[in-house]
């Protein structure tokens, strides 16, 4: 009798144990395993496509949901026409710095030669400005399509 409690004491703590190192989820090698995942998008808005069925098994790439991406569609649109009216400008205060660096010196003064150049560096800056919020429309845009990215263990 004292064996057989020994031998069922023995297999009880081996499943405790089993269960605890290989179905609760442990960090010793940065594993966590789930059957259930919240999922959240980077932007907001309404969901317009979710093409999974309940307890559906997903695979790296498979599309989640999808965001209704018109607004973000509208600023990728603004951020270019915005992007474009600050190369027009760019162009023309670099045209007009050349113009008055052409200049004799009793045409221009030295003080609107400068402020023609600097104004020429405003410009380019206001250029990179734009490009980077068209960089941000972008990126957003490509949000509105939750993708799964992960590789499950």
């Amino acid at each position: 009798m004292l064996t057989l409690a020994i031998f069922s004491a023995a297999i009880i703590a081996g499943r405790i144990l089993w269960v605890h190192y290989m179905d609760d989820p442990w960090t010793r090698d940065g594993r966590v395993r789930a059957d259930v995942v919240n999922v959240a998008p980077d932007v907001s808005g309404a969901v317009v496509q979710m093409p999974l069925h309940d307890n559906q098994v997903v695979k790296k790439g498979d599309l989640l949901m999808e965001i209704d991406p018109s607004h973000y569609q509208i600023a990728v649109e603004q951020a270019e026409a915005n992007g474009a009216v600050h190369a027009a400008e760019l162009h023309m205060r670099r045209a007009d710095a050349a113009r008055r660096a052409d200049m004799d010196s009793l045409v221009v003064s030295k003080e609107a030669r400068e402020n023609a150049a600097q104004t020429a560096s405003t410009a380019a800056a206001q250029l990179q400005q734009a490009q980077a919020a068209l960089d941000a429309a972008k990126l957003n845009l490509e949000r509105t399509r939750c993708i799964r990215r992960w590789m499950a263990m």
